[in-house]
């Protein structure tokens, strides 16, 4: 079989896109909602950034550990 014991996964792509993008939320859209006064928007961006590092996170031990 071609290309045997060698795997493509796309888990690397996964954990560094959710990483990236929970700091860009965080950093940007946090920082607009505030600049406008959006109390509920920024709560909700905030909370969306950190669930997304967190996932990052748990997914890039996840890696390390299976």
């Amino acid at each position: 079989m071609i290309g045997e014991g060698y795997t493509v996964s796309s888990l690397s792509y996964i954990v560094f896109l959710c990483l990236i993008s929970g700091f860009l939320i965080l950093q940007a859209d946090a920082r607009g909602y505030k600049a406008k006064a959006m109390n509920k928007e920024k709560k909700v961006s905030r909370v969306i950034g950190w669930l997304n590092i967190v996932f990052g996170l748990l997914m890039l031990i996840g890696m390390f550990v299976l």
